[in-house]
């Protein structure tokens, strides 16, 4: 009787633990900051458009991700519509095209150029299964402005493996934009502050080639108008170094214009 007992007693502990375990899956458990080591920094691309009511919800996201990821992670809001809108710009609407989030729709994040989600609730697993990918290359941004309203951006690149197919794109992004947004409840907000906005290319749509050897280093200068209506104060260059026939993002920098 007492063993009939103790077995009845461990089945019950059993269920309970098969059951807690239920409750959390191990892919769904959300990480502590202080639990991931990041092996390179994260570049996200967030296709956004002014007329997208789930948008809001998305920026919302991307900056908790910022918040808990830190400089680990690099954020691009990218406006792209069929129609004429403030934030939208060719080049946007060239890049929709490439990954055909034109297709998959609002919101939609192309991290590191490898993973292309719709899905909101992905983003994080995505963005965290990255950081653990060995940087093929290590990249040192700086940016400022001369006399003449250039933008003077210096690249420092070295190289921690042989690339033979690789690219540079420089993005130049703008904060704190004040414009029209179209929210989650159906208003349309005048005044919604847009975020990590693209502006502009630096060094071309698709940026210029690289061929690099294992721990060869090298110094890229390139430069860029200040056009009117961008706000200096709140303009960051992005940079990275991806490779041309897949896109895949080996490593990414942000630097603020000083």
């Amino acid at each position: 009787m007492d063993k009939i007992y103790r077995i009845f007693i461990f089945c019950i502990l059993l269920s309970g633990l098969l059951a807690a375990c239920d409750v959390i899956g191990e892919g769904d458990r959300v990480l502590e900051m202080d639990e991931i080591i990041p092996q390179k920094k994260v570049l996200l691309v967030d296709f956004t458009d002014q007329s997208c009511a789930n948008c809001p919800n998305a920026a919302q996201l991307v900056e908790e991700l910022e918040e808990d990821y830190k400089e680990a992670f690099i954020p691009v809001s990218m406006h792209a519509y069929f129609m004429k809108r403030p934030l939208v710009t060719d080049e946007g609407n060239v890049y929709e095209k490439h990954f055909g989030t034109d297709q998959t729709g609002h919101p939609t994040a192309v991290i590191d150029g490898v993973h292309i989600s719709s899905s909101r609730e992905q983003w994080r697993t995505l963005v965290i299964n990255r950081f653990n990918v060995s940087p093929a290359v290590k990249i040192e941004l700086n940016a400022s402005v001369d006399a003449d309203n250039q933008i003077q951006v210096s690249t420092k690149i070295k190289a921690e493996r042989g690339l033979a197919e690789a690219k540079l794109l420089l993005w130049l992004i703008e904060d704190n934009i004040e414009e029209i947004q179209l929210m989650p409840d159906g208003t349309t907000k005048k005044d919604y502050i847009h975020q990590h906005v693209f502006r502009s290319s630096v060094n071309g749509t698709w940026g210029e080639q690289l061929t690099l050897a294992q721990d060869e280093e090298k110094e890229i200068f390139n430069h860029i108008l200040l056009k009117e209506g961008w706000n200096q104060a709140n303009i960051f260059i992005v940079g990275f170094i991806f490779d041309a026939d897949t896109n895949e993002v080996y490593n990414s920098e942000i630097v603020r214009l000083n």
